[in-house]
């Protein structure tokens, strides 16, 4: 299940979004992915709340080897289906 949303960081307490988040599908956070395009906010974040973190970058930016890094949803899910 996929949960798409976006934060106005000025409104509201990110950690409690992502908590209602894995409320909404029903799962832990650990068995949670947080998706963003965002590196510091989202991808580097994430583990704080327990969810593993991927970073968006569709511009192909320098990537940081502490992170997880995609350039499209299609290879996101195309990682995640091919995954043991």
């Amino acid at each position: 299940m996929m949960i798409f949303f976006d934060i106005d960081q000025t409104l509201i307490d990110q950690r409690k979004a992502e908590a209602a988040a894995c409320r909404i599908a029903g799962c832990a956070a650990e068995q949670s992915i947080y998706v963003g395009d965002r590196l510091h906010v989202d991808a580097l974040a994430s583990p704080a709340a327990g969810m593993r973190g991927v970073w968006l970058d569709r511009r192909r930016r320098q990537r940081p080897a502490t992170v997880q890094v995609v350039s499209s949803l299609t290879e996101l899910c195309t990682e995640l289906r091919d995954a043991p």
